[in-house]
Formats: C-alpha cells, structure tokens, sequence
C-alpha cells in the first residue's frame, strides 16, 4: 500500500501522503449504498497507527462497521490474541468474533494444535470459523469455497439468511 512499510502511518511519512478520515468515511458510505454485503480488510493489526493519534481500531468506530478479527496461530501467538481481544472490548467496537487461518489440528506445536480451544477458553470471542492451512496442501477453488462454506458461520458474519449451496 504505502512504501511496503508495515505501518500506514509509517509508510504514509515516507511517501508524503496525508491520510484523511473523512476522504476513508465518505469512500465507504458510497461502497455501502452501492452494495448489500462488505469487507474492509485492516493492514496489519487492529492497533496499528494509521496517522497520528489514529488506529485501525478508530477506522472501525468511525466506520460502525462489525469487527472480524483474523488470526494464523502461525503469525500470531495466543497472548497477542488474547491481548488484541481485551484491546477490543476495551474500545466497545461491534466485534463480531474470529476466524482462524491456517489451523493444523495435527501440529506437533501444542499452542498452535489447541489455538481455537485455548483462545475460546480465555475470551469471550466467538470464534465463527476455522480454516485448514492450504499452503501445505494442493486443494482447488472449489474446496476452499466448500471448506469456507463448510467451517465459517457466514450467515452469522453478515447478519443475513444465506441459502445453503452445494459446492
């Protein structure tokens, strides 16, 4: 996005760019009359600086938009999670739960084989889905279609009936 810095705040110094909150606000208020369903996807983490005395979790407030929060246990450990959870309810977002990717229920790492279980132990967070890890596997579109269909409570997520399909 910006200089490949991993904080917009960073990256939007380096390039000279002033990021505006309204300019963000209004861009989604279109999107959203033009559209029934949408993802904003967050840069890095939901504390990351998006410009001085901004973050990504004031982006959500400002837009009410609900809060997914995505976590790897590869990429993510379970006290960061836990701790991004407690910064969440801090900030009294609509958070609607976490999605975990790239779960190895085989893994030989016991904190990432018992991630989901040990995460809903110690939080409150619904956990509206967990997803294999494709990368070690050679899966077509069609599966991970399924697997989403399948292991993500979607109609949950959206707010809205979703007829089953068959993949």
């Amino acid at each position: 996005f910006l200089s490949g810095s991993c904080s917009p705040f960073v990256g939007a110094y380096e390039d000279g760019v002033k990021i505006d909150l309204n300019i963000i606000r209004n861009e989604y208020q279109n999107v959203l009359e033009n559209s029934e369903c949408n993802i904003v996807e967050g840069g890095n983490s939901i504390s990351s600086p998006i410009m001085e005395y901004v973050t990504e979790i004031d982006i959500v407030k400002t837009l009410r938009a609900p809060l997914v929060l995505i976590v790897n246990p590869f990429k993510s450990s379970i006290d960061s999670v836990i701790s991004g959870l407690e910064y969440i309810k801090f900030h009294r977002v609509n958070f609607a739960g976490i999605i975990i990717t790239q779960f190895d229920e085989n893994s030989e790492d016991l904190e990432k084989k018992y991630f989901p279980q040990i995460i809903q132990q110690y939080s409150d967070a619904k956990i509206l889905g967990v997803l294999p890890d494709y990368c070690k596997a050679d899966v077509c579109q069609a599966e991970v279609i399924s697997d989403i269909l399948t292991n993500i409570n979607i109609e949950e997520l959206f707010g809205v009936k979703i007829a089953k399909l068959n993949v």
